[in-house]
């Protein structure tokens, strides 16, 4: 796992320096695209890997077991924010992830997958030429999911599918802390209409600290289980698309 985090690593530096070798630099400046206090707007998308502790749950569903699932996993990305002056961001994200399982149980198929969402918070700490430097702070939520089915059996009348059902799913949250920094290349800005649009590409990576899962049946009751604690580290390939509306005073 370390080498394909690695060469994510790798593979994204390159693109970076791609970028930044085709954008001429000259043509991103204050003087084209100067500071103002309008307020603006940003989407971003994106995707990478994401870490969390699945031990206990591991030890649980696939005792004396080497195999479960992977404590590293795929997660996608999705935010939008308010930005204030091109410095400061406000606004929400939302990541989902689904975790593969190595190996099942006979007869057994069991799915991990769920969200990191909440409050974003960031600040632009440099802008050099078309590099872009962001500071972010997330304060949200781990929505977890657990689901197995049987596979393999077939029910032979009504009475035995809603008693026997083939599938069960056990869900839990755990509050969470997401600090990141973001490393972006801008790879085009254009005037249109009275508008200022950007579009970048980036490289966020972090820490999210988070507790322990609690986890809840279908009706919502509470119910013992092994923790999963969604603390660990993360990488992102962003692409991030800001508009801004200008004045005519600030030609």
């Amino acid at each position: 796992m370390k080498n394909i985090l690695l060469s994510i690593i790798c593979i994204l530096l390159m693109t970076q320096s791609f970028i930044a070798q085709n954008v001429d630099s000259s043509e991103i400046t204050n003087e084209i695209i100067p500071a103002r206090n309008n307020i603006g707007c940003q989407w971003s998308f994106g995707g990478g890997y994401r870490q969390t502790m699945l031990d206990e749950l591991n030890d649980r569903l696939f005792p004396g077991s080497l195999n479960g699932f992977d404590n590293y996993y795929l997660t996608g990305h999705i935010g939008f924010n308010i930005v204030i002056r091109q410095h400061l961001f406000l606004g929400v994200e939302g990541n989902p992830f689904i975790v593969p399982n190595i190996l099942s149980k006979p007869n057994h198929d069991h799915y991990f997958s769920g969200v990191n969402t909440g409050l974003n918070l960031g600040y632009r700490v440099l802008k050099a030429g078309n590099w872009i430097f962001d500071l972010g702070y997330g304060l949200g939520f781990d929505y977890n999911n657990l689901l197995v089915q049987r596979t393999g059996s077939q029910s032979s009348s009504f009475e035995d599918a809603i008693s026997n059902p083939l599938t069960a799913t056990v869900s839990g949250f755990n509050a969470s802390h997401r600090f990141s920094l973001k490393i972006s290349s801008l790879s085009s800005i254009k005037m249109e209409c009275g508008r200022a649009k950007q579009h970048s590409w980036g490289i966020e990576g972090g820490y999210i600290l988070a507790g322990n899962n609690r986890w809840s049946d279908f009706n919502l009751n509470e119910i013992s289980g092994p923790p999963v604690n969604n603390s660990g580290i993360f990488i992102r390939l962003v692409y991030s698309s800001f508009r801004e509306k200008i004045k005519k005073e600030s030609f």
